[in-house]
C-alpha cells in the first residue's frame, strides 16, 4: 500500500444532515435545466431549420461552424444530457464543464442570427450553476482524469494525423475529388468535430469505411474523457502515528467490541469529528468506504464523527458503510438515511457459567481426560515469542492454509506475520511428543472483561477434537485470569432473516445461505461455536446507496477481506 498526502477531511461544524447536503434544490435545479436543454438541442434540428446565413460568429470561426449544424447541435445536447446526471451528483469536474458548455452556447446563439430567443437556457443554467457553486464538491480522481484527457488528445492527434494522410491517399475512384494538403486538413477536421463533410460523397467501400474509422476515433476519445470524469476518488491515505495513537487511547476509554484492535491496523484510515474525541475507522475499496464497527468515542462525539465521515464520503463520490456494527447506534444511521442488513450474530462465553456448567459436562470431561491420557497439554507463551517457536507456528499455519478453504483475510482480522505473532500471547497445543499441532494467538478486547483471539490454526493431520480441546482449555485459563467473557467471534448469517420483521434483503440471503450450506456450512459453524453456550449478539452492515449501493459494499467487502 502506498501512502501520500492524506485526503482532505471536512469539519464537523453545520452539517445538518446528509441528506439534505446531498441534494440540495439548487443541485436538483442545475441539473434538470442541464437535461432540459441537452434534449432541447438534440431535439432543435428536427423541429426548426437551424439559420445558415453568415454572421459575426461565422466570420470569425473557420471550417464553416457558423452553420451550427446538426451533429454538432446533437453532440451539444448529448453532453449536456451526461453532465445532468453528474451533477446530480455534486461532481465538480461537471460544474466546470457545465458552465463552459454554457457560455460556449450563449455566446453562439447571442452572435448567430436567428437563435437568440435560445440563449435564455443557457443563461439561466449559468445563473443556477453561479448561485449554487459551493454545492458541488464532489471530487473525481484527478490524476485519472489527467491521464484521460492526455490519452484523448493524443488519440485525437493521431486520429488527425490518420485523417489527413488517408484524405490524401484515397483518389478519385473513392470521393470522385483529388484531395491537397489544405484540402484533406479541413474535412478531417470537419469531420472529428461532427460536422460532417455533405460535399463529399463515399463511392467505395473503403471510403465508407474511412469515414466511420474517423467518427470512431472521435468517440473513443470523447468516451475516454467521459468514463474518466465518473471515477470515484482513489485511496490515499498517510495516517500518522499520533493518529493511530489517539485512537488507540479513545478504544481504551470507550471501546466496546472484540473488533476494536483491528482499528488500529495499517490499512486503516480515520476521520475525526472537530474535538478529536470521536473517531471512524475505515477503508476503501471499489468506490466504498467502508468502516469497521461503530465510530469510537462517547455519544456526542461518535455521532459528530459519524457526520463527518459521511460528508467525506459524500465529497469524494464514496458509498459509506459501517461492518459489523453493534446494535446500540442503530437509530443514529437510520436517522441519516443509512441502512441497516443483519449479517449474523457475535457469540460471547459467558466464562463464570462455562467454568461452573458447562465445562464440567459429560463431553467436556470426556474430551479433556481424553486428550490429557494421550499426552496433549496447552501451554501459554507470553510474549516476545522465541524464533524457535515462530518457526513452529509458521510451520502449522502454512500447513492450515494448504487445507482447501482456508487463505488469508484481513479487515477485520489479522495475517501471519512473525513480527506481529511475536508480540502476543500465545496458546500452543502439544502432543506428548513435543510436537505443537495447533495454536491461537490473544489480542486485546476493547469491551471490559473480555478476552479473545485472532489467529486459529493447526496441523492438516490434527488429531480429531483438538481445537475443542484449545478452546475449552484456554477458555479455562482465561477464567483463571479474572476474564468474564470469551468472544467465539462472528457466526455469518446466523439469524438472518428468521424474524418476522425482517427486511426483504435479509429474507433473499437466508434464502440463499439455505440453499449454499452444503458448500460453506454456515450453520456447520454456528453449531461449532453453540456448542459452548455462548450468548448471542446481532451483528449489521449499515450501507448507503439502495440495493446498488449494497451490491458495491459486497463487493468492496470482499476485496478489502481478500489477503493483500
Amino acid at each position: 500500500m502506498s501512502f501520500v498526502q492524506p485526503l482532505r477531511r471536512p469539519s464537523s461544524t453545520a452539517i445538518l444532515g446528509v441528506a439534505e447536503r446531498v441534494s440540495p434544490w439548487g443541485v436538483r435545479a442545475a441539473a434538470v435545466l442541464a437535461l432540459v436543454n441537452g434534449l432541447i438541442a438534440l431535439g432543435l434540428p428536427t423541429v426548426m431549420r437551424l439559420p445558415r446565413q453568415p454572421s459575426l460568429l461565422g466570420d470569425a470561426l473557420p471550417f464553416g461552424l457558423h452553420h451550427w449544424g446538426h451533429p454538432l447541435s446533437a453532440a451539444f445536447g448529448m453532453v449536456l444530457v451526461y453532465l445532468a446526471y453528474h451533477l446530480m451528483r455534486r461532481r465538480r469536474v461537471a460544474w466546470w464543464l457545465a458552465v463552459a458548455a454554457s457560455a460556449v452556447a450563449l455566446t453562439a446563439h447571442l452572435l448567430k442570427a436567428g437563435t437568440a430567443p435560445l440563449a435564455l437556457g443557457p443563461a439561466l443554467l449559468l445563473v443556477l450553476l453561479a448561485t449554487s457553486r459551493r454545492q458541488f464538491t464532489v471530487r473525481s480522481e484527478p490524476w485519472s482524469v489527467a491521464q484521460g484527457v492526455v490519452a484523448a488528445v493524443g488519440i485525437a492527434a493521431l486520429a488527425f494525423a490518420y485523417g489527413v494522410l488517408g484524405f490524401e491517399y484515397l483518389d478519385h475512384r473513392d470521393f470522385g475529388v483529388e484531395f491537397g494538403l489544405a484540402q484533406a486538413v479541413r474535412h478531417t477536421a470537419r469531420q472529428m468535430v461532427l460536422l460532417g463533410n455533405p460535399d463529399l460523397h463515399a463511392a467505395t467501400r473503403y471510403a465508407r469505411w474511412f469515414l466511420y474509422s474517423l467518427d470512431a476515433a472521435t468517440f473513443a476519445g470523447a468516451t475516454l474523457i467521459a468514463f474518466t470524469l465518473a471515477l470515484p476518488i482513489r485511496y490515499r491515505h498517510r495516517t500518522l502515528p499520533h493518529e493511530r495513537a489517539e485512537v488507540r487511547a479513545l478504544l481504551e476509554q470507550h471501546g466496546g467490541s472484540s473488533l476494536d484492535v483491528f482499528k488500529c491496523w495499517p490499512d486503516k484510515a480515520y476521520v475525526f469529528d472537530r474535538t478529536r474525541q470521536g473517531a471512524v475507522a475505515y477503508s476503501v475499496a471499489a468506490g466504498c468506504a467502508v468502516a469497521l464497527g461503530n465510530p469510537t468515542g462517547d455519544r456526542e462525539a461518535a455521532e459528530a464523527a459519524l457526520d463527518d465521515f459521511l460528508a467525506l464520503c459524500a465529497d469524494n463520490g464514496w458509498v459509506a458503510a459501517f461492518h459489523q456494527v453493534t446494535p446500540e447506534m442503530l437509530p443514529a444511521y437510520r436517522a441519516r438515511g443509512l441502512q441497516a442488513l443483519k449479517v449474523g450474530e457475535e457469540a460471547s462465553v459467558d466464562l463464570d457459567r462455562f467454568a461452573a456448567e458447562t465445562s464440567t459436562g459429560k463431553w467436556f470431561r470426556y474430551l479433556r481426560r481424553r486428550f490429557e491420557r494421550e499426552g496433549f497439554r496447552l501451554e501459554r507463551v507470553e510474549p516476545p515469542l522465541s524464533p524457535h517457536l515462530l518457526d513452529e507456528l509458521e510451520e502449522i499455519s502454512r500447513g492450515w492454509l494448504t487445507v482447501p478453504g482456508r487463505r488469508e483475510r484481513g479487515f477485520t482480522l489479522g495475517q501471519w506475520s512473525r513480527d506481529y505473532l511475536r508480540a502476543c500471547p500465545a496458546y500452543v497445543v502439544r502432543g506428548s511428543d513435543g510436537l505443537a499441532t495447533a495454536f491461537a494467538n490473544v489480542v486485546p478486547s476493547y469491551r471490559p472483561g473480555e478476552a479473545t483471539v485472532d489467529l486459529m490454526r493447526h496441523r492438516p493431520d490434527v488429531v480429531n477434537g483438538t481445537m475443542d480441546f484449545l478452546f475449552t482449555s484456554m477458555m479455562l485459563d482465561f477464567h483463571a485470569h479474572g476474564f468474564r467473557w470469551f468472544s467465539e467471534g462472528l457466526a455469518p448469517f446466523a439469524g438472518v432473516g428468521e424474524s418476522p420483521d425482517s427486511s426483504i434483503e435479509e429474507r433473499a440471503i437466508h434464502e440463499l445461505t439455505d440453499r449454499l450450506n452444503r458448500l460453506f456450512s454456515y450453520r456447520g459453524l454456528r453449531a461449532y461455536k453453540e456448542k459452548f453456550e455462548p450468548e448471542w449478539e446481532d451483528r449489521y452492515l449499515i450501507y448507503s446507496g439502495g440495493p446498488l449501493g449494497l451490491a458495491r459494499v459486497s463487493f468492496a467487502l470482499l476485496r478489502l477481506t481478500a489477503d493483500r
